[in-house]
């Protein structure tokens, strides 16, 4: 698994990039290191790009980290981008359910252009950012 990530606009704005194969362990692991960065803002946005990536998880993991994000201090009133390709559906869609009846909306897309609309942000901007974070995972 390779993960990136960057904080943008004063912590309001954190893009993820995610490829190769993901597992429970390694989400968790991420979820505790993005807890402990006092950058992030506790309302941001969040655009996880993971069409390079394909989950390892069951119904049970999907919960599992679903109640890890939801239990996180000051995590709340969140807007959450999942930009997936047709493998990951399903989990994130599942992924995504968890998030219903809370605070936070989570939203599955297959492309920058449509979360980056739901967002109200400037496409070509991210998709930039998002060249840069994958590099950097391609070099480590």
């Amino acid at each position: 698994m390779a993960n990136e990530y960057g904080v943008f606009n004063q912590g309001t704005v954190v893009l993820e990039y995610w490829c190769g194969a993901v597992t429970l362990e390694e989400l968790l692991e991420h979820e505790s290191e993005q807890s402990e960065d006092a950058i992030i803002q506790s309302a941001s946005m969040v655009i996880a790009d993971c069409r390079d990536a394909f989950f390892q998880l069951d119904q049970t993991g999907v919960a599992t980290i679903s109640q890890s994000t939801l239990s996180r201090e000051g995590y709340s009133q969140k807007k959450v981008a999942l930009i997936i390709n047709p493998d990951t559906w399903d989990i994130a869609n599942d992924y995504s359910e968890q998030f219903w009846g809370t605070s936070n909306d989570v939203l599955c897309f297959h492309g920058i252009e449509a979360a980056s609309a739901w967002l109200d942000l400037d496409s070509t901007n991210l998709k930039k950012r998002f060249m840069k974070l994958k590099q950097v995972c391609l070099d480590n």
